[in-house]
């Protein structure tokens, strides 16, 4: 089992192999990780904006949407997250899938 360097390069692969108090001690190194380096909500300044808005208005609907299914496709959702910082701080009740 290869191991990850950081929290950043954590794979769900390797999360499955751990057993429950490996993991307990990877949560820990990462929340030590993000306390020292603060949360990592999105910045951008305008000419990050217009990058971001430019790339996706230049992205083919036809690569996500195919057919009855919709591929997984994360362009412009920078861009989505950094108008609405607000979303780590919302409580969600009651849904079902």
């Amino acid at each position: 089992m290869i191991h990850p360097k950081s929290v950043l390069e954590l794979k769900s692969e390797y999360w499955r192999r751990l057993s429950p108090g490996r993991q307990g001690r990877r949560v820990e190194q990462a929340l030590c990780y993000w306390r020292e380096r603060g949360f990592p909500h999105i910045r951008l300044n305008l000419n990050g904006i217009r990058n971001e808005f430019s790339r996706l208005c230049q992205m083919d609907p036809d690569f996500v949407a195919q057919g009855h299914e919709l591929r997984a496709y994360t362009l412009g959702l920078r861009l989505a997250n950094y108008f609405h910082p607000h979303m780590w701080r919302l409580h969600c009740t009651g849904i079902s899938g």
